[in-house]
Parts: structure tokens; C-alpha cells; sequence
């Protein structure tokens, strides 16, 4: 009998650090650093500019997933920026812009 209220100890523990780590990580992301971290770890992993306007996440009501909302999203690539000014006048003056939107949902 002791092993198992030992156990349902541990686990009652376990259950409260991570509700405390899930709280936690909500109080944390407020929409600016959300935003903050978005766009710095979007536009290292792409090679791109990420802006990203008014991110919102939402873990309780949709548990067990976390959902975000963005309201804008616009991704220009970095890849035009070292070519010669010739061949960039020859380009679409956005041929740089690959990707913008808005009202963006993703559960």
C-alpha cells in the first residue's frame, strides 16, 4: 500500500510542475514577445525577413494543442539582396516577397 501512495505522490507532483511550467509559458508569451520569438526563429530557420503582427495562442480551451492566431503575416527572402543591380532592375520590384497574409489560424 505504501508503493502505491508513493507512487500517486510522484505523480501528483509531476502533474503540478507541469501545469506550473504550462502556466507559466502562458504568462510569458504575451503578444509582443510571441511576436519577438516568432520572428527571430522564423527568420533564422527560413533565410527570410518574418514579420508577424499580433500573435495570440490559446492552450486551455484547445488542450491538448496549442493554438495560435496571427492576424498578419508577410515573409521576404534575403536571397535577392546580394545581386547585381542590373539583374535586380530586370525583377518585379516585389520579386523579393514570397509569402503575405492575414487572419492566419493554425491549431
Amino acid at each position: 500500500m505504501r508503493i502505491v501512495r508513493t507512487a500517486a505522490v510522484a505523480i501528483g507532483c509531476l502533474v503540478g510542475v507541469v501545469i506550473l511550467l504550462v502556466v507559466a509559458a502562458t504568462l510569458y508569451l504575451t503578444p509582443a514577445n510571441l511576436a519577438r520569438i516568432l520572428d527571430r526563429e522564423a527568420s533564422e530557420y527560413f533565410k527570410a525577413d518574418i514579420r508577424v503582427s499580433n500573435p495570440r495562442f490559446t492552450f486551455w480551451s484547445t488542450f491538448p494543442r496549442l493554438h495560435i492566431e496571427i492576424d498578419s503575416l508577410r515573409i521576404d527572402s534575403r536571397t535577392l539582396r546580394g545581386v547585381d543591380k542590373a539583374i535586380r532592375e530586370r525583377l518585379p520590384a516585389d520579386a523579393d516577397s514570397l509569402a503575405s497574409l492575414s487572419d492566419a489560424s493554425r491549431a
